[in-house]
C-alpha cells in the first residue's frame, strides 16, 4: 500500500494549546465513549498541572464533519525509573553525576496516567489519515522544543494494522507498553458475579465484603470528595512510593481537588474511614460504557492493613458499582495484575510505536528497552481475532513478535547475532557510553595492554636504524613456504633456553596464539579444564577449541582435583594463567604441577602478565619457581613485559614441530619481523638492569592500593602491575569509568558476559609512563568516587 496516495489532503487540523480553547460539547460529540479523553477528565489533568504537562488537543474535519480528536501533552520521563535491575546505588551515583542520563523529553499521543484511547476517530476507515496528520503535529513540535520522542500509546491490536501502515515510513518502531486488566460486565447484580467464580475465589472476594465489620471501618462511595484532596494525596503517595512497578505520575492535592470539582458524576471515591479517619481510597472514573478503577492510595501505618486487604475490598465494590451502573466493562488499568486475574479480568495488550527525533538509530534501542522493561502478566488474551496476530500469547511469545519488528536483522537471518548489541546502544542513548574513546583525550592510561618497554624512544629507533642498515630479510610472506631468518630462528633458541624447554616458536602477532595453539593440539575428543578467573580470550580460544570445557574455581586446586577425578579416562589438559590478567593474583603453579604428577594430565600455562616482567631475567613465573621443565606447554604474549606486539609458545620438540605444521594462523600468517627481533634480543641484553628500575615502579603502585583502601574500596592487589577494585556491579562500574574519564583518565570494566555481574571489576592496570603526578590526580578522582558512593 502507497500511504502518501491513499491519505486524504483536505484533512483540517484545529489545534487549541488549552482545554479552555475547546467547545466543550463538540468535543465530547467525537466518540463519547472514550472516557479518558471527555472534556471534564482532560480538564482536570491540565488544571492540576500534573507533571507540568504541556498539553494540546487536536480536532479533525473534513468538508466541516467532525473526523476524531487527540490528546497530546509534552512531558520528561526518567528511563532508569524503568530498569528494575538497576541497583540503588548505581541509580543514585548516575543522577547525582549525569542527572540526564536516560531522561528523555517526548510529546505524547495518548492519555496520562491511565490506559485509554488518546487518539479516536467516528468511522475506522478515517484512522489512517488521522494518525498521519496527529504524527505532522507531534514531529513538528519535537523538532522545534528539541524533543527526543515522538510517542503514540496505547494502540489495540485490532488498529495496529493502521498505525504500522502509517507510522513504519515515518522511522516509528512499536514496543510492547503496560497491558491492560479488561473485565466484561455480564451479570446483573453482584451475587451473580460472585457465582460466577470458582468456589475458592468466591470465597476470598466475599469475606472483602464483612471489611467494615470486621476491621470498624466505615465505607463511603461519593463523587464530592474535594475536601479530602490531601488526605488522598498523601495515601497515593504512600502507594507510589513502594511500588516496584513504574509509575511516572505525580498525583499530588490539587490533582485530587480538581478532580472531585471538575468531574462531578464522572468520577467517585471509595472512601474508607477508621475513626473518622480516611485510612484507604480507590478513585474510578465513569465513562458512557467503561467503569475505569483507575488509583488508590492507603495508610501502610493502620494497624491491620495486611489483614483488611483495601485494595481486594475496593476491587469488589468497584465490580459492584459497574453492575449498579449498567457498565459494559469494567478498566482495571495497568500492573498489579494478580489481583486483578482474581477478579477474572483478562488482560489486553497495548502498544505504543516510537521516534528518536534526534538519532534514527536510538528508536529500536528505545523500543526494546522499553519491552523488556515492562513487566507484563503471563497470558495475554483481551483482543478480536486479527490477521498476524495469535488468537492469545504468552507473554515470552508477545515480545518476541513486538521485538521482531525492531531488528533490521530477523532471528532468520545469519546476522541476527548483532542485534545483541543494543545494551551497548543504551549507554549511547544516555551519554554513558565511554568506550572506543579519542586517544588524544587522555592524560592517564590504565587500559594499557603493555606495561614496559624492551627500551626507550633513543634505543629504539637506534635499533630500528642499524636493523634497516644491515638489511632485513621480507618476513610479509609466511615463514612456512618462503623461509625463516637466522636472527629469528637464533632468538628462538635463546628463549627455549631461558625457559629450560626443547623448543620455543614465536607468533607474529600475540592476539592469535591460544587459538592456534589450543585449536592445533585439541580435537572432540579432548577435555579443557580451565580457571574461572581465566583471560576472556583464552576462554574464547578454548571454547572455540573443538574440545569440552569445564571450568574450575579460581585458583581452587581441590575443586580441579575433585573435576579430575571424575573424568580419569579422559584426554584432559588443563589451562591457567600464571598471573591472572584479570585479578593481578597469581597461581598456585607448584600445587598443579604436583596434581599433574598424580593425574597425568597435561598442563597449559599463559605468562603473558609475567614473561619480562617476574625474575632476574624476566623468564616468568613458572621459571621463578623452577617448575617450567613440569609444564607442558607455555604461552606468552610479549605486549605487557616488552611493548612489542608477539607471541611466544613453549613445549618440546615433537610438540612445537607440531604447532608449526598444524596451525593455520601460523602456517598463513606474516612472520616476525627482523626489527622486532631485534628489540627483543636488546630486551634480553638488558633485562637485568630493566627489572632493577621496576623496584621503585611497584613500589608507588603499593602506596596507590594503601590509599584505595583507605577509601574504602575492596582492592585486589598481588604486587604486580594490576590493580583490581571489586564493585560488583556493572552499571555503577560504567558510571565510574565515565566519570573517569571525564577527568582523562581510562580505565577496564571487567562484567558480563565476561564474568557474571556480582564479580563485576574495575581493572587499572600501571606501566612505566604512570609518574608522581598522574598518581595524585588519581587519589584526588578515586577520593570524590569514594565520597560519591560510601558517604
Amino acid at each position: 500500500m502507497d500511504i502518501k496516495e491513499e491519505l486524504k489532503s483536505d484533512i483540517t487540523v484545529h489545534k487549541s494549546l488549552s482545554i479552555d480553547k475547546l467547545v466543550s460539547n463538540e468535543w465530547d460529540s467525537i466518540v463519547p465513549r472514550a472516557t479518558g479523553l471527555k472534556y471534564d477528565v482532560l480538564s482536570t489533568f491540565e488544571k492540576s498541572k500534573v507533571n507540568n504537562l504541556i498539553c494540546s488537543y487536536l480536532t479533525f474535519k473534513h468538508n466541516d464533519k467532525l473526523l476524531g480528536k487527540a490528546n497530546l501533552y509534552e512531558v520528561s520521563m526518567d528511563f532508569t525509573s524503568m530498569d528494575k535491575n538497576l541497583s540503588d546505588n548505581a541509580r543514585k551515583l548516575i543522577k547525582d553525576w549525569y542527572p540526564d542520563f536516560l531522561n528523555l523529553s517526548m510529546i505524547e499521543c495518548g492519555l496520562f496516567a491511565m490506559n485509554g484511547d488518546g487518539l479516536v476517530v467516528s468511522n475506522e476507515a478515517d484512522l489512517p489519515n488521522v494518525i498521519a496528520k496527529t504524527a505532522e503535529d507531534i514531529e513538528a513540535v519535537a523538532i522545534e522544543k528539541s524533543l527526543d520522542l515522538c510517542v503514540f500509546r496505547d494502540v489495540k491490536i485490532n488498529d495496529y494494522h493502521h498505525y504500522e501502515q502509517v507510522l513504519l515510513p515515518l522511522g516509528y518502531l512499536p514496543c510492547a507498553g503496560f497491558t491492560n486488566a479488561v473485565l466484561d460486565i455480564e451479570w446483573e447484580s453482584l451475587d451473580d458475579y460472585l457465582l460466577s467464580r470458582k468456589s475458592k475465589t468466591r470465597h476470598k472476594l466475599k469475606n472483602t465484603l464483612t471489611i467494615e465489620k470486621d476491621f470498624n471501618l466505615t465505607i463511603e462511595i461519593t463523587s464530592q470528595y474535594s475536601h479530602l484532596a490531601k488526605e488522598m494525596a498523601t495515601l497515593w503517595s504512600n502507594v507510589n512510593a513502594s511500588s516496584s512497578d513504574y509509575n511516572r505520575e505525580q498525583l499530588d492535592e490539587q490533582f485530587f481537588y480538581e478532580s472531585g470539582q471538575r468531574l462531578n458524576e464522572s468520577s467517585e471515591a471509595i472512601l474508607f474511614f477508621h475513626n473518622k479517619k480516611l485510612v484507604a481510597f480507590m478513585w474510578n472514573l465513569i465513562g458512557s460504557e467503561d467503569y475505569h478503577m483507575a488509583d488508590w492510595g492507603v495508610d501502610y501505618s493502620f494497624e491491620k492493613y495486611r489483614e483488611a486487604n483495601f485494595y481486594r475490598a475496593a476491587s469488589v465494590l468497584s465490580v459492584k458499582r459497574a453492575i449498579e451502573l449498567n457498565k459494559r466493562r469494567m478498566q482495571l488499568g495497568m500492573t498489579n495484575y494478580v489481583p486483578k486475574k482474581l477478579l477474572g479480568a483478562k488482560m489486553q495488550p497495548l502498544i505504543y510505536f516510537i521516534k528518536h527525533t534526534k538519532n534514527s538509530d536510538f528508536t529500536s534501542v528505545v523500543t526494546r528497552m522499553i519491552t523488556d522493561a515492562i513487566d507484563h502478566p503471563e497470558e495475554l488474551n483481551y483482543y478480536p481475532k486479527t490477521p498476524n496476530w495469535p488468537d492469545t500469547m504468552s507473554v515470552d511469545t508477545y515480545k518476541q513478535l513486538i521485538n521482531s519488528k525492531s531488528y533490521l536483522y530477523n532471528e532468520q537471518d545469519v546476522l541476527h547475532s548483532v542485534e545483541s548489541n543494543y545494551e551497548i546502544d543504551i549507554l549511547k542513548v544516555g551519554g554513558l557510553y565511554s568506550f572506543y574513546s579519542d586517544i588524544n583525550d587522555t592524560d592517564i592510561d590504565l587500559a594499557r595492554s603493555n606495561f614496559f618497554r624492551c627500551a626507550d624512544v633513543g634505543q629504539t629507533t637506534d635499533i630500528i636504524v642499524k636493523t634497516l642498515s644491515d638489511g632485513t630479510k621480507n618476513t610479509s610472506n609466511a615463514p612456512m613456504f618462503s623461509g625463516v631468518s637466522n636472527s629469528i630462528k637464533s632468538l628462538q633458541e635463546r628463549f627455549a633456553l631461558l625457559l629450560n624447554k626443547e623448543q620455543s616458536q614465536i607468533f607474529p602477532s600475540a592476539t592469535s596464539i591460544h587459538q592456534s595453539v589450543l585449536g592445533a593440539i585439541l580435537n572432540n575428543d579432548s577435555l579443557i579444564f580451565i580457571d574461572d578467573a581465566c583471560h576472556p580470550g583464552l576462554w574464547q580460544a578454548a571454547q572455540q577449541s573443538g574440545a569440552e570445557v569445564i571450568s574450575y574455581s579460581h585458583n581452587d586446586v581441590n575443586s580441579l582435583e575433585a573435576l579430575i577425578s571424575q573424568h580419569e579416562d579422559r584426554n584432559a589438559l588443563v589451562v591457567s594463567e600464571s598471573i591472572f590478567s584479570l585479578l593481578g593474583n597469581s597461581a598456585d603453579l607448584e600445587a598443579l604441577v604436583s596434581l599433574k604428577q598424580q593425574h597425568k594430565f597435561r598442563l597449559y600455562i599463559d605468562e603473558s602478565q609475567a614473561f619480562g616482567i617476574i625474575g632476574e631475567q624476566g623468564a616468568g613465573l613458572a621459571e621463578f619457581l623452577n617448575v617450567s621443565q613440569d609444564i607442558d606447554i607455555i604461552t606468552a604474549s610479549c605486549i605487557p613485559g616488552f611493548d612489542i606486539d608477539c607471541g611466544i609458545v613453549w613445549g618440546t620438540k615433537k610438540c612445537i614441530d607440531y604447532i608449526k605444521h598444524a596451525s593455520l594462523d601460523l602456517i598463513f600468517s606474516a612472520g616476525v619481523s627482523d626489527i622486532d627481533s631485534a628489540l627483543l634480543n636488546y630486551a634480553q641484553d638488558n633485562i637485568s638492569t630493566v627489572i632493577a628500575k621496576r623496584t621503585s615502579f611497584y613500589h608507588r603502585i603499593n602506596e596507590f592500593v594503601n590509599t584505595l583502601e583507605q577509601q574504602n574500596f575492596s582492592v585486589i592487589y598481588h604486587d604486580t602491575s594490576v590493580v583490581t577494585i571489586v564493585l560488583s556491579d556493572f552499571m555503577l562500574a560504567l558510571t565510574i569509568q565515565r566519570k573517569l574519564l571525564d577527568q582523562s583518565i581510562k580505565t577496564i570494566v571487567v562484567g558480563p558476559p565476561s564474568v557474571p555481574e556480582e564479580m563485576t571489576l574495575l581493572n587499572l592496570r600501571f606501566h612505566e609512563d604512570i609518574n608522581e603526578s598522574h598518581l595524585n590526580h588519581l587519589r584526588q578522582a578515586f577520593s570524590g568516587i569514594s565520597t560519591a558512593i560510601y558517604e
